[in-house]
């Protein structure tokens, strides 16, 4: 007669495996791997449904989907360009949540004042990125859109950083030749006389 084979018992170590929809939860042990389900209690179902609330993809990206709704087509193809949609975009960020939309001044490739639109995709305790949207005011080309994620932000402020740092040094040494040469001019220079008849 066969023996029959002996199973472990285990002390389990639940931990919370994933909840669905369905208002069930799974549990799995860490030691054994064994699963467990059962549906929700009540306070279970709750702060699932807060969480859920919290988490919503749609209350981190809404100031980016409001404006892709009143400039894009598709989110990928721009309704406007050039200095109409500059006049556009500076009016619907006046509408929109403090903090939420930054408008920084540059050029465009045909040296005419242009914008680089910032987009934050954040909640009160959630960040995850900044669309950026470039708006060349002469050059004929559609807005360029990209996007920041934290990682990509912190290299482009270091860099930056880097830059405004280099650009300070080299005003210094500038303003520095510059009253060089002043000084040569003044050195030299024959200025007309005080009484010299202006015609």
């Amino acid at each position: 007669m066969k023996k029959s084979l002996k199973t472990k018992s285990c002390s389990h170590q639940w931990r919370t495996l994933s909840y669905s929809s369905k208002k069930e939860v799974a549990f799995l042990c860490s030691k054994c791997q064994q699963t467990h389900h059962r549906s929700m209690t009540k306070s279970e179902q709750a702060i699932v449904k807060r969480r859920k609330i919290l988490k919503s993809h749609t209350k981190i990206h809404r100031v980016w989907h409001s404006f892709a709704k009143e400039f894009m087509e598709d989110y990928f193809k721009f309704k406007y360009q050039g200095y109409d949609m500059m006049k556009r975009v500076a009016k619907w960020a006046r509408t929109q949540p403090k903090g939420f939309v930054h408008i920084v001044y540059c050029d465009d490739s045909y040296h005419a004042s242009s914008n680089l639109v910032l987009i934050e995709h954040k909640r009160s305790d959630k960040y995850m990125g900044t669309s950026v949207v470039f708006i060349p005011q002469c050059s004929g080309e559609a807005p360029i859109q990209f996007f920041l994620y934290p990682g990509h932000r912190s290299v482009l402020i270091t860099a930056l950083a880097e830059i405004q740092r280099e650009a300070s040094q080299v005003k210094k040494r500038e303003l520095a030749r510059e009253r060089r040469e002043y000084a040569d001019w003044e050195a030299v220079v024959a200025y007309p006389s005080r009484n010299l008849d202006v015609k």
